[in-house]
């Protein structure tokens, strides 16, 4: 279960195993496998689309792997070797790898609907687009992507906001002093910084989005962007006995 970067590596080395054995692939996305640490480097046009890829749909028919694509696994019952998809599909198992990765962790408040996230190749896409027809940008989170789509939008000249709930830059990465370095370099470039601040709600005033923070300031921007970390892609086990660090 899962196409990613782990399933990409795992499949080839089952089949160096087992040369034999029925290996089938499902993925909810119905694309190759590709790296999410691509997608920045696309927005930016440093790779062409093409490159986010691992491989092409020949890679599947090289090692005779099955790929159910585009749809889901709901649900996995261990006890009875059993997966069963969102289209009603059942499917028997002698082994299962779960490698399913991880999505966008956006906060869970009102109008979250209204900002975009960056993690699959179709986010890419529409952050793509979004990101060229915007005047302003707001990004809600300042950790690697949230610094990256930073980047890209001062290249593009856009006005830019970074809203950080915790007080630095790069809290999981970077120490104070390191922290505040960056933070300077992101004022002089101009900015608008907003550290120790959590955004309450997005809605839509005059055209544009609008952002509430704890402080009560309300900030406006064209496009807002969460890149407020990544969760693991594991809701699908629930119930199924399969224990989780």
């Amino acid at each position: 279960i899962g196409n990613g970067g782990a399933a990409f590596n795992a499949l080839q080395a089952i089949r160096s195993l087992q040369p034999e054995d029925d290996i089938t692939v499902v993925s909810q996305e119905d694309c190759p496998a590709y790296s999410p640490m691509l997608t920045p480097y696309y927005i930016a046009g440093s790779i062409p689309y093409s490159s986010m890829f691992l491989c092409k749909s020949s890679f599947y028919r090289k090692y005779h792997v099955k790929t159910i694509l585009g749809k889901a696994v709901v649900v996995v019952e261990p006890e009875r070797q059993r997966v069963y998809l969102d289209d009603g599909q059942i499917l028997n198992y002698d082994e299962l790898l779960i490698a399913t990765g991880s999505s966008p962790n956006a906060p869970m408040i009102p109008g979250m609907d209204l900002g975009l996230t960056l993690w699959t190749v179709r986010d890419a896409r529409r952050l793509k687009v979004a990101l060229y027809r915007a005047s302003s940008v707001a990004v809600v989170g300042a950790g690697l992507i949230g610094l990256q789509i930073v980047d890209m939008a001062l290249k593009l000249n856009k006005e830019v906001t970074l809203i950080e709930i915790k007080d630095r830059v790069l809290p999981r990465v970077m120490d104070k002093e390191g922290a505040a370095m960056i933070a300077e370099k992101l004022l002089a470039h101009g900015v608008n910084l907003h550290l120790g601040a959590q955004v309450q709600g997005v809605t839509i005033e005059k055209g544009k989005k609008a952002l509430s923070l704890d402080s009560g300031a309300k900030i406006e921007a064209g496009m807002v962007v969460f890149a407020t970390g990544v969760r693991s892609n594991v809701a699908f086990l629930a119930g199924a006995g399969v224990k989780m660090a």
